[in-house]
């Protein structure tokens, strides 16, 4: 499952208004509103979603930082999984189907 693919398609069914979304092209992309139009709560919902798809544990207070990019937020989810979302899902549309 390719990461940017599925961050794209993670984000862009957390926003309210899915034409307003500015796909990510690269990993280097920086995860805010001027350069994906995301705003913090689309991030959040975006992060909560793919959180529970690696099975990342909650730590409630865990705040993303600002100026992360696309790297950044997966470097994270490969370092704190329980799981893997290729183990659990056929495929991203499943992925959304499921957790979207």
């Amino acid at each position: 499952m390719d990461f940017l693919e599925l961050f794209n398609a993670v984000a862009l069914s957390q926003k309210s208004i899915p034409s307003d979304y500015v796909p990510a092209t690269a990993l280097d992309a920086v995860v805010d509103e001027d350069t994906l139009n995301l705003d913090s709560l689309d991030v959040a919902m975006m992060y909560f979603v793919l959180a529970e798809a690696y099975g990342v544990p909650e730590d409630g207070d865990e705040e993303l930082p600002k100026g992360m990019t696309v790297q950044d937020l997966h470097d994270h989810l490969l370092k704190e999984k329980t799981v893997d979302p290729e183990d659990t899902y056929e495929s991203i549309e499943a992925l959304l189907e499921d957790l979207g």
